[in-house]
């Protein structure tokens, strides 16, 4: 069964989540201009571990592509991080669409899930 995982690099313990990847993990990796060293870091070290590494990007010679096995690039017009965001954010959101038209039984047991978890105790629903 696949196990998602956002990596929080101010919550998690890095170094254990990448060990526990392999040959049959993937990482997403965004790094845009301003490259993060601790990004590419986690991505070579994902891919020391056999992990297929894809890079979201600024630019196909961007530093990620060095541990990415694919390099999916969204240009802009400019060095602006935030100028970026709307292309980005829409990229994602297609990626996961893409998921769960690709299983959507899986998809749908998951989001019943989790609308039986949150219900109404972390959620503020207003009449107006």
């Amino acid at each position: 069964m696949a196990r998602e995982k956002v990596i929080r690099k101010e919550t998690d313990d890095i170094f254990s989540t990448i060990k526990s990847m392999n040959q049959h993990s993937l990482l997403v990796s965004i790094s845009f201009h301003r490259y993060l060293k601790e990004t590419l870091k986690i991505a070579e070290m994902a891919k020391e571990q056999g992990t297929y590494v894809i890079g979201i990007t600024d630019s196909p010679l961007a530093p990620i592509r060095k541990f990415s096995d694919l390099v999916l690039p969204i240009y802009r017009s400019n060095r602006s991080t935030i100028d970026a965001a709307p292309a980005l954010m829409s990229f994602i959101n297609a990626m996961v669409a893409g998921v769960t038209v690709r299983d959507p039984d899986r998809f749908k047991k998951r989001k019943e899930h989790y609308e039986k978890l949150n219900g109404e105790s972390f959620f503020y629903y207003s009449d107006s």
